[in-house]
């Protein structure tokens, strides 16, 4: 009987093969696998990567929006009551929280550019700091203005009004990069990662109480913000490992079902660089029960003995499930 751990070990298992093989046969016949470069041998230092939060010290992304809040009430950026559409984009004027607890960090204070598509009356909130003037290009129905932070600002919120039907591609983008083509990663993000071999992306992926389950659950390039339960896309963790070529430990989710593991590991397969060297972990901290995936974990585990009573996990031979 294939019980869901049994599953979601098989999967990871998988996994592992498919990243780290030089050459598998897949479930469709097709040849799959990556090389690893034997001048890779000697260990470096890795280093957990900071959670992605308005809060967080680290300026990982150009663009704010990165790492905002959901959307909340023109009066209130924070309390993420904005009513959003299908492609969870506000409905009508609402606010943003960007930002918070940045005071004495030195990257925060400078001239932002503030970019989205459509019109709007745009306002601090709490917020200390000036707005430019903005421009609109009516033939790319852009709307366009500069954000002045002072030295002592310690907190970004914003409040759009007057929009209509609503705005859409919300860009706040740091200081000093191209906005017609800024990067993802700011350089001073690059710089502070760049002695580590390895980067763990626990944090990152939202590993503790990750609610997914399925590969259509996942987050995407295409959502507006990635301080959510879901984490940042794999995408995203694929575009850091091209730009630094430094080997990456992945955490799965504890709920996620074999197509996700299966499909991950297409997609990780297909798009690292081929030197990338990959560590797999099934979510993290099982044993710990503050820990939603403790509970998830143990339930499976249960199941499986039931199920089982031959199972490799009943390795002493006791059916004891306390």
């Amino acid at each position: 009987m294939d019980t869901p751990s049994l599953r979601v070990i098989r999967a990871i298992g998988l996994a592992t093969l498919l990243l780290a093989t030089p050459a598998l046969t897949g479930c469709d016949g097709e040849t799959i696998g990556v090389t690893i470069d034997p001048s890779r041998s000697t260990p470096r230092i890795g280093v957990n990567l900071p959670p992605i939060f308005d809060w967080a010290l680290t300026p990982v992304f150009v663009d704010l929006m990165d790492q905002a809040r959901r959307f909340g009430t023109p009066q209130a950026p924070w309390d993420e009551q904005a009513t959003l559409g299908d492609d969870g984009w506000p409905i009508g004027d609402f606010g943003v929280l960007l930002a918070t607890r940045q005071q004495d960090t030195s990257h925060f204070p400078g001239a932002y550019t503030v970019r989205f598509r459509g019109r709007a009356k745009v306002t601090l909130v709490a917020s200390r700091g000036a707005l430019g003037e903005p421009t609109y290009d009516p033939q790319r129905g852009l709307t366009t203005l500069t954000l002045r932070l002072p030295d002592d600002a310690n907190q970004l919120a914003l409040a759009f009004t007057g929009t209509g039907t609503g705005i859409r591609d919300l860009q706040v983008l740091r200081p000093g990069y191209d906005t017609e083509n800024a990067p993802l990663f700011t350089r001073a993000f690059l710089d502070h990662i760049a002695p580590f071999g390895t980067v763990r992306l626990m944090d990152w992926l939202r590993t503790n109480n990750n609610p997914v389950r399925h590969w259509s659950e996942r987050a995407t390039p295409q959502a507006t913000h990635y301080a959510s339960p879901k984490g940042i896309p794999w995408e995203y963790v694929i575009a850091l490992a091209r730009e630094t070529q430094q080997d990456l430990w992945i955490n799965i989710p504890a709920q996620a079902d074999d197509g996700y593991v299966l499909r991950l590991a297409r997609l990780l397969q297909r798009e690292l660089p081929r030197t990338t060297r990959l560590y797999v972990e099934y979510s993290n901290e099982v044993w710990n029960a503050q820990f939603a995936q403790h509970a998830q974990n143990r339930a499976l585990a249960i199941a499986e003995v039931r199920a089982d009573p031959a199972s490799t996990l009943a390795y002493d031979g006791s059916n004891d499930m306390a």
